[in-house]
């Protein structure tokens, strides 16, 4: 039973694997073109870049670590099956439980390692972006949250049924 449960987490293990970098890769996609611009345009050194970069991906492992436990599991029990192996675990006397506890058992780390990085590296990352963003530009002021109104907004207009204009401001 202990080499049905290594065999069937080993199945798993690499795609999840091969999951994890490519759904990170086409994830990042769209953000190495601005860090690409941060570089080239902007003369930030690269190491920087390098952390910012680093600090981006744990918020995307929220998305990409079941995407890919689910692309393992499939790819992983797929193959069992096109080669007979489920045939032959149901032989040796293996029932369904002894097949879904290994994948039960990596969907249960898997769920514990999005956990942790939704409480703790998410909030990470956020904190060292803003810091690595303030450290490459010092003299730029930072800008205001877009849900407070700026200063020099101009006041609203109500128009009259005569059609002359009336601020509303008051």
């Amino acid at each position: 039973m202990r080499i049905t449960r290594k065999y069937l987490l080993g199945e798993i293990t690499g795609p999840f694997l091969v999951g994890v970098g490519s759904f990170t890769v086409i994830v990042l996609l769209q953000q190495f073109s601005r860090l690409a611009d941060l570089v080239i345009a902007k003369g930030v050194p690269a190491p920087l870049v390098g952390r910012l970069l680093l600090s981006l991906i744990p918020p995307f492992f929220e998305i990409t670590l079941p995407a890919s436990l689910l692309l393992a599991v499939l790819l992983g029990l797929g193959r069992l099956a096109a080669d007979s192996e489920t045939t032959a675990l149901s032989a040796a006397g293996v029932g369904m439980r002894g097949v879904a506890l290994p994948v039960l058992a990596a969907s249960v780390v898997t769920c514990a390692a999005v956990l942790l990085t939704g409480w703790q590296g998410v909030p990470w990352g956020y904190r060292e972006t803003q810091r690595i963003l303030d450290r490459s530009s010092p003299s730029a002021p930072a800008p205001a949250p877009p849900s407070t109104p700026s200063a020099r907004s101009p006041p609203m207009c109500w128009c009259t049924p005569t059609g002359s204009p009336r601020t509303g401001s008051g």
